[in-house]
């Protein structure tokens, strides 16, 4: 096998990987939502207010225009005034961002 090949499987290899990390569950993403956020924030679809009138609900969060997955992403690991730093394993932060995401407008 030359060395081009084996560089570009690699790459492909490592891109899906990347890509994998960042595709989550919605359904576990509600489960994390519930444990880890629904003291502050409206999780459900639906809620209109949340818990702490600070806390935007989640459906307002997902329909923000420009919101991704890495800008939400990018947002939790961010530190606030108003929200305390939840740490939480990669795997429950995507499937956080897969649930938040899932309640856009359609």
């Amino acid at each position: 096998m030359n060395l081009r090949l084996i560089v570009l499987l690699a790459a492909v290899a490592l891109g899906a990987a990347a890509q994998a990390q960042e595709a989550g569950e919605p359904k576990r993403g509600l489960w994390v939502a519930r444990a880890n956020c629904a003291s502050c924030h409206a999780v459900e679809r639906g809620e209109r207010s949340s818990p702490n009138p600070l806390s935007p609900p989640f459906a307002f969060v997902a329909n923000i225009p420009g919101m991704t997955a890495i800008a939400l992403n990018h947002l939790m690991q961010s530190s606030h005034d108003t929200m305390p730093l939840i740490v939480l394993p990669p795997e429950e932060q995507w499937h956080l961002v897969a649930y938040v995401l899932s309640l856009r407008d359609r």
